[in-house]
């Protein structure tokens, strides 16, 4: 790299030598890092840089590992020989199609940093599977291969300009099988986001720095995240930003795995090795970001590879993220338990019921403590209103006793006509007086 950089500076005595070759090679891996298909502004001499690095740490890479070449021999993986036969890719299509998903629908989406913003994309509260990455690394290519769609022509937009994606979308899908139907119901499903990418995009620098922070917020605040799909593309590895937000969803606690994407770009040993190196860079950027204490205590972030073109490597997708999930209900559901066992025991233990050690078993037609506190609030509620309504049979009386008295004579008949009161007495007889007057 710092060859490339220095190539005008390189020194006359050097040039033609060995190291002129070396500036030479690497001009050359640079110029063919840029694939058939991409756009000249979608490239940057970054990822250039990066791709030729890339590049070269597979080729000093030690052999690769035979669990990792039986893996992709499995999942056939790699660029073969008829590698753009489309009527593979229709078969797998087909089959992750029946297996798994149903069509899915753009529910929302939004591009504010506040949290009603980011709740308007998922009012139902539905579990959401985040797809981050840098920009051109296959986010929307693998949301439409998950849900049987074609990488370039599902509800997600695709498009070879870095950068399409520009706002947060939600897609709602109802995979077969991946929920339980005894806890999120048959309509419940999950919701897919497809996230704007980082990096190098064809837009400006406020626009580059808002979609950071729409990220950043996202991931902090978003209440129904339940798991990250992290995608680094096979050719290039694990650059600087990927390891940044590895590092913001390990400190929110967020459960990430890393999917190498594009696998049918590279054969199927350098598929491997590439493999073992980005597998390196996650536990370095790991490493680099958590405390020594807990370096060695956060769980490995697994990394899975795919090929959304061809959609090899779905099916394995599906299987974890339902794992993960079937797992993260399971365990919101023992907490809810123990929380509502926790404030039952409380709630006994104020009322004088039960035993600091074990609970009360009551008999058999004893009522129970909720019918108990109901009846005592019912008698408690009755006691108080006779009371009150003795106060005011009281009230009524004494008020009735001073309008009665007139020098200590007995009220017979009072009327009240042309705003003068007429009051009959047996003492001193009819009389009349002014309208509010005492008498």
């Amino acid at each position: 790299r710092t060859a490339l950089a220095l190539r005008p500076q390189l020194p006359r005595r050097l040039r033609g030598s060995h190291a002129e070759a070396l500036v030479t090679e690497l001009e050359e891996l640079k110029r063919r890092a840029k694939r058939r298909s991409e756009r000249a502004d979608s490239l940057s001499e970054q990822m250039r840089e990066e791709r030729v690095m890339h590049a070269l740490r597979i080729a000093n890479c030690e052999g690769p590992d035979p669990a990792v070449l039986r893996e992709i021999e499995t999942l056939k993986l790699g660029r073969r020989k008829h590698w753009h036969d489309q009527k593979r890719a229709s078969q797998l299509k087909a089959r992750v199609a029946r297996r798994h998903a149903f069509e899915a629908q753009e529910v929302g989406k939004t591009g504010g940093l506040a949290l009603e913003d980011l709740d308007k994309g998922n009012r139902n509260g539905r579990p959401e599977v985040a797809l981050l990455g840098h920009s051109n690394c296959g986010k929307s290519a693998l949301l439409n291969a998950l849900i049987g769609a074609k990488a370039r022509r599902g509800p997600a937009e695709v498009d070879s300009r870095a950068g399409w994606t520009m706002r947060l979308h939600f897609y709602w899908a109802r995979p077969r099988g991946l929920l339980d139907e005894a806890h999120a119901g048959s309509q419940q499903g999950l919701v897919l986001v497809d996230t704007p990418g980082y990096g190098h995009a064809v837009a400006g620098a406020k626009e580059l720095r808002h979609w950071r922070d729409l990220i950043e917020a996202y991931v902090s605040s978003s209440p129904s995240l339940r798991l990250a799909l992290l995608l680094v593309d096979c050719s290039r590895g694990l650059c600087a930003a990927d390891g940044r937000v590895l590092r913001l969803l390990r400190k929110r606690r967020v459960p990430t795995f890393a999917v190498l994407t594009k696998c049918d770009l590279l054969p199927p040993a350098e598929l491997a090795r590439s493999h073992a190196i980005v597998s390196a860079q996650v536990d370095e950027a790991l490493r680099n970001g958590a405390a020594p204490s807990r370096a060695d205590a956060a769980p490995a972030v697994p990394l899975l590879m795919l090929s959304s073109h061809f959609y090899s490597g779905i099916d394995g997708l599906w299987e974890r993220l339902g794992e993960t999930l079937h797992r993260q209900e399971a365990e919101r559901l023992a907490r809810l338990q123990q929380e509502a066992e926790e404030g039952e025991a409380a709630a006994a233990a104020e009322e004088g019921e039960v035993a600091a050690a074990a609970p009360v078993q009551r008999r058999r037609g004893e009522p129970g403590r909720l019918m108990v506190r109901i009846r005592r609030e019912r008698e408690r509620g009755e006691s108080e209103r006779a009371r009150e309504r003795e106060r005011e049979r009281e009230r009524r009386e004494k008020r009735a006793a001073r309008r009665n008295t007139d020098g200590g004579g007995e009220l017979r008949r009072g009327t009240a006509a042309g705003g003068r009161v007429h009051v009959c007495t047996r003492q001193s007889g009819c009389r009349a007086y002014p309208w509010g007057a005492r008498s």
